[in-house]
């Protein structure tokens, strides 16, 4: 899978949060240190990314 800079961030993020619900908040503090505004939808972009490469076959990553 390859990552844009971004989502590679937030994977990182999220993987060193493992087992802790994790608010919009924190995620958009952690990831970009208050580069993003709260009220864009980029962190759910990136998500989505994540979500949709992780769940391809490993053939096509």
């Amino acid at each position: 899978m390859r990552l844009q800079p971004t989502g590679f961030c937030l994977l990182d993020f999220i993987m060193s949060h493992a087992g802790h619900v994790l608010t919009r908040t924190t995620i958009f503090e952690g990831v970009s240190g208050g580069g993003f505004e709260p009220g864009t939808n980029l962190i759910d972009v990136h998500l989505s990314r994540l979500r949709r490469n992780s769940k391809r076959p490993a053939s096509r990553r």
